[in-house]
């Protein structure tokens, strides 16, 4: 079981994502999208260690961890439309959720979040992979001498 909370770096500002609602969770009729701050991990791997001399390895590990979320990055379904992140109170600075809900303007001329748009795959559940590589040694251990036993 692991903690995540996914976040974002925009205009040199970072913000959490979740209580965004980029995916529309906080709006009553994508409810169904909310997402919790743990989820399970399923790790499958295999390495293998190495005695290099007397108390001292080497190892090497390679993990993939499945896991049982698909909003590690906060995306997973489709595009709610960005008329749903309009500002309730007329202000000439977006919401942060407005901006946030479709990066593309900030890399493209076209923009993807149209409403019903594919946003992420909510088929397949996140995962990630680790490769490790690992030292270790052995500190000598001291036997009691017999007289103090």
């Amino acid at each position: 079981m692991f903690y995540y909370n996914p976040y974002t770096t925009l205009e040199g500002k970072n913000y959490f994502l979740r209580p965004q609602g980029t995916e529309g969770q906080n709006l009553p009729e994508y409810e169904d999208r909310k997402y919790k701050d743990y989820a399970f991990a399923f790790p499958i791997g295999a390495g293998f260690k190495v005695w290099l001399s007397r108390g001292l390895t080497m190892s090497f590990e390679s993990v993939n961890r499945y896991t049982s979320t698909d909003y590690l990055d906060d995306v997973s379904t489709t595009y709610v439309g960005k008329d749903k992140f309009v500002d309730q109170i007329p202000s000439p600075y977006p919401s942060p959720a407005f901006q946030l809900q479709d990066r593309s303007p900030e890399v493209s001329d076209t923009e993807l979040g149209i409403k019903g748009r594919q946003r992420g795959v909510s088929t397949t559940k996140d995962h990630f992979m680790l490769f490790q590589l690992g030292l270790s040694f052995r500190l000598p251990t001291y036997k009691c001498p017999d007289n103090l036993r």
